[in-house]
């Protein structure tokens, strides 16, 4: 397994990832939101983000940081349970992530590495609730919308 920062030639390889693995932990997404996805990942997300990807001849999996947030880490659905997801985290100085409530394999991951959840919040895109973490989070009630709430 090899582990490289992304190159734009990576793209054809890395949708077929992004998209098995959205579709396999997110069925409640619409179709309309995935597709439009589809545009903003090469156009909008990647330019922009710190990506890393794990490839064995194929790209199996990525993780995109903004900062210290993990903005996106997605393995391909063949391969996960193998140590992939967690090695491309271990790669990176992650201390937030939001994550869908619905997709509960992706919250117990990420609590297995030490994540804990701060809050929620209104995925205005998409109506359904996002998980906040943080590294070793503590429980915090932000002001907002009133979108928001504790957990």
């Amino acid at each position: 397994m090899i582990f490289r920062a992304y190159e734009p030639n990576d793209f054809s390889g890395l949708l077929p990832c992004w998209e098995a693995a959205i579709r396999s932990a997110s069925p409640q997404m619409s179709e309309g939101f995935i597709l439009g996805e589809l545009g903003n990942i090469q156009r909008d997300y990647l330019p922009k983000l710190q990506t890393t990807v794990a490839e064995n001849g194929q790209i199996q999996g990525f993780i995109c940081m903004l900062g210290t947030e993990v903005a996106a880490l997605f393995v391909h659905p063949f391969e996960q349970r193998m140590g992939i997801g967690s090695a491309l985290l271990a790669g990176q100085d992650a201390q937030t992530l939001e994550v869908f409530e619905a997709n509960t394999p992706a919250r117990r991951f990420y609590a297995k590495h030490g994540f804990r959840q701060t809050h929620s919040r209104l995925h205005e895109g998409t109506g359904h609730m996002l998980c906040c973490l943080a590294l070793g989070g503590q429980q915090h009630l932000y002001a907002g919308e009133g979108k928001e709430r504790r957990q």
